[in-house]
């Protein structure tokens, strides 16, 4: 696990390679935060859509999703599966 945390402003960037992404719900300001566990960057997003894995033994309620995430139109992380029945439920263009 990265020592600090970054946090950053480019949705566009997030990396689409297979990660172990964590999401948790930052009350105070009603968004989303995505973290990439391995590097430690973090972005805010509006939503998620997707499968994930939800874990409340560390404390907290977290959702994990370990393969690659898009950001859709709406600003929502995706946790993609990478097939084409999920992107028909699911399209990235918000």
């Amino acid at each position: 696990m990265p020592a600090s945390v970054r946090e950053r402003n480019d949705l566009e960037n997030v990396p689409e390679e297979p990660r172990h992404w964590r999401l948790c719900a930052n009350k105070a300001r009603k968004e989303w935060r995505l973290r990439d566990e391995r590097t430690g960057d973090l972005w805010h997003v509006n939503g998620y859509v997707g499968l994930m894995h939800l874990n409340w033994f560390d404390g907290g309620s977290h959702l994990f999703h370990d393969g690659v995430v898009k950001i859709n139109g709406s600003g929502e992380a995706v946790f993609w599966e990478g097939d084409t029945s999920f992107s028909d439920v699911c399209p990235l263009d918000g």
